[in-house]
């Protein structure tokens, strides 16, 4: 989403490619570490460097870094597309991000893809299983906890865990209204409910994984918008505490359900619209990154219209 806002590329690599060593924690199993840059090689040559295996980081499982540069300017070719229908058509969507990403897809076959729509019903069910997880998870790791899985063998970070206890216990009006939103739901939910909404979303994410594992058999990658509408103006002091708090979650629609499961994604940019930046969301099979960023450079040659423009 800040890539999508800000005309650049950005990374969220397949879940746990990047070790989470040393990271201040908001939901264990949602977290991702990720570069962002001005050009995909870029944005390449950093998920290098910080990716693979790290034996302080309990959410890794046979961890393998890829060489992100081989393969990089092998273009697409045959490469199969699909425009996710679900991925448009959100709650205050713009006109103009849908056109511009549907145009890009539509351009994508002069470069040898092969482009069509596909379905997966259960993503716009995917932000309500977030705020499942992620709602109660972060109470419980931020508000209640160590910014840490406890008893995990990973490595904790003392002066990080020192300087989050003092900022928790300075007087909660001056925490953000997102952040009382996310902490009061929490609480009312644990308190409430001991925990059974997050057990039951988690318990749909396979579900979910096994949808978008189903389309990307047929597809390499996935396309949508990677928020439905351009940046938009901060509310101002006479906004409401409804429209800031719906002005703060109304963008990620779209990415919570890759948040939950784990395939990699990246925003392209493909605007300026009205002097806004406008960002194409690329979703790929978990850990084929390399072959996510192979698409996402052949859009940057051909496609891409970035905001700021890499350096040389």
């Amino acid at each position: 989403m800040p890539a999508a806002w800000c005309g650049i590329y950005g990374l969220k690599p397949s879940y746990g490619l990047v070790p989470y060593t040393g990271c201040a924690s908001i939901e264990y199993t949602l977290d991702h570490v990720g570069p962002m840059a001005a050009s995909v090689r870029d944005v390449a040559l950093l998920l290098g460097a910080i990716a693979g295996p790290d034996d302080f980081d309990p959410r890794q499982a046979g961890v393998v870094a890829d060489d992100y540069l081989a393969q990089l300017d092998a273009g697409i070719e045959g490469m199969r597309v699909g425009v996710l229908e679900e991925g448009f058509g959100w709650p205050g969507a713009e006109e103009e991000v849908e056109s511009a990403v549907r145009s890009a897809a539509d351009r994508l076959r002069e470069l040898g893809a092969t482009v069509e729509a596909v379905s997966v019903p259960l993503h716009r069910d995917s932000a309500a299983i977030w705020r499942g997880i992620g709602v109660e998870g972060n109470l419980l790791r931020q508000f209640r906890g160590s910014l840490v899985a406890t008893g995990s063998r990973a490595w904790y970070d003392v002066a990080l865990h020192d300087a989050f206890g003092r900022a928790r216990t300075r007087n909660a009006n001056d925490l953000a209204h997102t952040a009382k939103s996310i902490a009061l739901s929490g609480a009312y939910l644990h308190e409430r409910y001991g925990g059974r909404f997050y057990a039951k979303a988690r318990n749909l994410v396979p579900l979910l994984t096994r949808a978008y594992d189903d389309a990307l058999a047929q597809h390499d990658v996935l396309l949508m918008p990677a928020t439905p509408m351009r940046p938009t103006l901060l509310p101002g002091p006479e906004a409401s505490l409804a429209d800031l708090i719906r002005h703060a979650f109304e963008v990620n629609a779209s990415v919570c359900g890759f948040n939950l499961t784990g395939h990699p994604g990246i925003s392209i940019p493909i605007g300026p619209s009205g002097g806004l930046p406008i960002g194409l969301m690329a979703i790929g099979g978990r850990f084929a990154d390399a072959q996510l960023l192979r698409f996402a450079q052949a859009c940057e040659q051909s496609i891409a219209t970035p905001v700021v423009a890499p350096a040389g």
